[in-house]
């Protein structure tokens, strides 16, 4: 009853909240709630994700007595988990870069428990999805995306729709599309051909291949005979044929749905998952490091009133801080000087 107690002498809170604060506070006393040892975490440290609650476990009397701090992860730039936190020696909310460094400090450290909420709606989701996208191993250019999808209800006529952004329809790059039923032991079985839905009236090729802000369509794909989905069944849709293999989920399928083509009715389905498999963070460096060079060593000429050599080919400004400028960072210069060296960044 620390937490209520506490509350209740800022005498800032009212009495029925408190009260059901220490209800919930009474139910945790019955229950048996174990910790993350901080040899597991270390092994298993890229399975946080973003607003995890962390309660940090110590051990000041020789063993585990409770939770002496409270943060909440954050996934840093670089794709360190990171920490936010009030920190009781800076008397301000500050921001880790590094879970494992920060916890490493304290010599009596023993882990954390971790938990993470779950909106209702997830909760209770009919239809759940994992997307996973990899290179052909046919053809290197081009890839293949996988859609796992899970069902809790019996639908007959059906439909998915989804956003990308890649286009579908072009007759110059024909896609592949395929549903499997998943087994237990991942084999697949009971295989049907998909197909494009009719595109929309009055559309034509070149309509969808002209560019626009989101360079992309909606896409709607059914089976080509009957083909129902049945419940707590699990289902794998592949999709091959389009080339660049995406870099990020932006590029992946979006906003998945199932259209039931009987009642006109649509129904969310939620991506608990996104996974590049061919991923190459290397490769994704590289291509970083190379598109920033090309643009300072392409801007125009600085004008007289700047500041900043050369001028950057665009700025943007933000109403909330967007970006955070890391510990270590490169700086590219187009002069007689190397093409980057690193810098620190200290208050």
């Amino acid at each position: 009853n620390v937490l209520s107690l506490a509350i209740a002498k800022s005498g800032n809170i009212h009495e029925s909240s408190i009260a059901c604060i220490k209800q919930r506070e009474k139910w945790l006393m019955t229950q048996n709630i174990t910790y993350i040892p901080i040899g597991n975490l270390k092994k298993n440290i890229n399975q946080l994700q973003a607003g995890d609650i962390l309660g940090i476990v110590r051990a000041p009397y020789g063993r585990a007595d409770g939770v002496h701090h409270i943060g909440i992860a954050y996934i840093m730039n670089n794709g360190s988990v990171g920490m936010i936190h009030a920190s009781s020696a800076q008397k301000k909310v500050v921001i880790e870069p590094n879970l494992l460094k920060y916890l490493a400090k304290f010599k009596d450290m023993q882990g954390v428990i971790v938990t993470r909420a779950i909106s209702k709606a997830k909760q209770l989701a009919t239809f759940r999805a994992n997307i996973n996208v990899k290179h052909d191993q046919t053809n290197k250019i081009k890839f293949i995306t996988q859609i796992q999808l899970s069902s809790q209800q019996n639908i007959n006529d059906w439909s998915l729709g989804f956003f990308m952004l890649q286009v579908l329809v072009n007759p110059q790059k024909p896609v592949n599309l395929q549903i499997c039923e998943l087994g237990s032991k991942k084999d697949i079985n009971n295989c049907a051909s998909l197909e494009m839905l009719k595109k929309p009236n009055g559309l034509t090729l070149a309509d969808f291949m002209k560019p626009d802000l989101s360079s992309g369509h909606i896409s709607l794909i059914k089976p080509i005979r009957n083909y129902p989905l049945l419940a707590n069944k699990k289902y794998q849709i592949t999709i091959s044929g389009l080339s660049n293999l995406p870099q990020n989920i932006t590029a992946m399928p979006q906003q998945l749905f199932i259209y039931n083509l009987a009642n006109k009715k649509i129904t969310y389905v939620v991506v608990d998952q996104y996974k590049n498999q061919d991923y190459d963070q290397n490769a994704a460096n590289k291509l970083v490091e190379s598109q920033i060079k090309y643009q300072w060593q392409t801007a125009k000429s600085i004008s007289p009133q700047t500041v900043i050599v050369p001028m950057p080919v665009s700025v943007n400004y933000f109403t909330e801080p967007a970006f955070m400028i890391p510990e270590q960072f490169k700086i590219y210069s187009s002069f007689k000087l190397p093409t980057s060296f690193y810098g620190n960044f200290t208050d």
